[in-house]
């Protein structure tokens, strides 16, 4: 909006991730995993796993009973907390790494229905190298996405189980769509070129 006024050069720095740090590991054994992260007192995180455990979860399990799901951010309110324990889920609440859960994840869900914000929970799922399953309210506003290449992106609860189904039994494409995604996150969401960008931006309207 700021661009389209015309009286102001506008840039954009999104928000970043260290790919050092988080980086692809081999997928531990076990059986087909989803992750939910986010912090849960934000009430569009807990209001999306919400949604997500009462209208597409049972769609997922009754196609792959063996299938789990991991919530984990900090703060999860009761109603959320009540999830633990239910129907292959685990609740963990506030971590000290996500990397371990992102390790053992075969595909990371954002069912986010309501809000605004940084998308930072795809950004570190992609620096992972796991495919991911959003609505398109939870993948809004970040560059370069291409669903079905970076991600696969669903907003009805049969369309958003049928996507996650479908990259729990196709190893090959959850593997691809890991790839192009990590290779984005290397290219246009690292902590390093964003911080050049930066870098130049200012130093341009200091001279």
């Amino acid at each position: 909006e700021l661009r389209e006024i015309g009286r102001a050069r506008v840039e954009l720095i999104p928000t970043g991730v260290d790919t050092k740090e988080l980086r692809p590991a081999p997928r531990e054994p076990g059986p087909p995993r989803l992750l939910f992260t986010g912090t849960m007192s934000y009430p569009p995180n807990h209001l999306g796993i919400q949604w997500f455990a009462r209208e597409v979860w049972p769609l997922v399990r009754a196609q792959v009973p063996t299938a789990l799901l991991d919530v984990v951010g900090k703060g999860p309110p009761e109603d959320v907390m009540a999830l633990d324990g239910r129907d292959g889920t685990t609740v963990h609440g506030f971590v000290d790494s996500m990397s371990p859960y992102f390790a053992r994840a075969s595909v990371v869900v954002v069912p986010i229905l309501a809000g605004a914000g940084i998308r930072v929970k795809i950004v570190e799922a992609m620096a992972a190298g796991r495919a991911v399953v959003s609505t398109p309210l939870g993948c809004e506003g970040l560059a370069g996405l291409e669903p079905g290449r970076h991600l696969l992106v669903a907003e009805e609860p049969e369309a958003f189980a049928g996507d996650a189904v479908r990259l729990l039994r196709d190893r090959d494409l959850s593997d691809r769509i890991g790839r192009d995604a990590r290779d984005l996150a290397e290219r246009m969401y690292d902590w390093r070129p964003l911080g050049d960008r930066l870098e130049d931006v200012l130093r341009e309207a200091a001279a």
